[in-house]
């Protein structure tokens, strides 16, 4: 099954006409690669790309069997693109070398979204500090929209059906701390905020994350040596949270000779979606284990050539089938929020 990476902007694709040439992969291209090996690229939204490539007049384009113009292949969408009779490029994707961005600009990190993937929360900065912002669409096949700012804050985690967002913020001694907002409704303003007391023991945690069903949060404990990745959960939404437990088998953490971030959970609590720093690229990784009451005991790399390199805060949206992320603050400092369509968590 091909996948393919949103971009809010009509695309303008040039075809190679002469042999098989090689587009240069550079930041702001995005190269579309055909069966046969021809490859042809476009100039992305995150800049022009330099290369050698020709518009041809001779091209015909068909989606779906019926004409149709460069200006209407989208990125992920299957083509049929003929030079003439004995050239005929087939089946195109897309990859792309860095997150696209969507038509309202939605430039910040950390993605945390409804259930129904229609709400999305994230970190921008804003009034000279980082505060949380929300935007929303009103289907899966639509662009994002309304981006508003809540209030200052970061590293937002929302619970499934959008009535609880627990965020990192100061505390009186300049700690970050976990604190919660929450509000009976979509459609009204999040409460008083405040701190989650039974993580005060818990200063400076990292990319928390909470799932969808709000009884059960992860981040990354920073103040143990190494750090970890921990969870802890709750009865129901108003009982207290349980003494956070590393999620990750002892040994698996020691071997992996780097840290596990931006670690998030499946509905049922059996699949964890995380990535891990490697020297050059971080990886996204996914774990998985057979009981809830079980650490993870193994990780895999995610092989989805879709997946551009230097992402960070992969968050998975089940029911849509979508990987939201943006890019590695390390070594991709000029990012923006991005989505994989059509994405299938191992």
């Amino acid at each position: 099954m091909k996948v393919g990476l949103s971009a809010a902007a009509p695309f303008l694709l040039f075809l190679i006409v002469s042999t098989v040439a090689s587009a240069s992969e550079m930041k702001g291209s995005v190269e579309f690669v055909a069966k046969d090996g021809i490859r042809f690229t476009h100039d992305s939204v995150l800049g022009p790309a330099t290369t050698d490539l020709k518009i041809s007049p001779m091209l015909r384009v068909e989606i779906n069997g019926k004409p149709a113009t460069l200006a209407d292949v989208k990125s992920g969408m299957k083509a049929r693109l003929t030079l003439d009779e004995s050239r005929t490029i087939t089946e195109i994707f897309a990859r792309s070398l860095e997150p696209a961005s969507d038509a309202i600009e939605l430039d910040g990190d950390y993605p945390s979204l409804t259930a129904d993937g229609l709400t999305m929360f994230y970190e921008k900065p804003f009034k000279d500090a980082v505060w949380i912002w929300t935007a929303s669409r009103k289907d899966p096949a639509s662009e994002f929209t309304g981006a508003t700012p809540l209030f200052p804050g970061r590293s937002p985690a929302v619970s499934g059906d959008g009535t609880e967002l627990i965020y990192l913020d100061q505390n009186r001694k300049n700690e970050s701390i976990l604190h919660s907002v929450e509000r009976k409704s979509l459609n009204e303003d999040f409460g008083r905020a405040r701190p989650v007391s039974e993580f005060v023991r818990f200063p400076e945690p990292e990319y928390p994350f909470l799932s969808p069903d709000g009884l059960t949060i992860c981040f990354r404990d920073t103040s143990s040596r190494p750090p970890r990745i921990v969870s802890s959960s709750r009865r129901t939404l108003r009982s207290r949270w349980s003494t956070p437990e590393p999620l990750l088998e002892q040994q698996l953490a020691a071997r992996s000779g780097e840290y596990f971030r931006w670690s998030s959970l499946t509905s049922d609590g059996l699949t964890m979606l995380t990535m891990i720093n490697t020297p050059s690229t971080p990886q996204p990784m996914v774990l998985h284990r057979k009981s809830t009451d079980a650490p993870f005991t193994e990780a895999e790399k995610i092989e989805n050539d879709l997946i551009p390199p230097y992402v960070s805060c992969p968050r998975y949206v089940a029911e849509t089938n979508e990987l939201f992320f943006n890019g590695h603050p390390t070594f991709s400092p000029e990012h923006k929020l991005a989505v994989l369509k059509e994405f299938e968590l191992p």
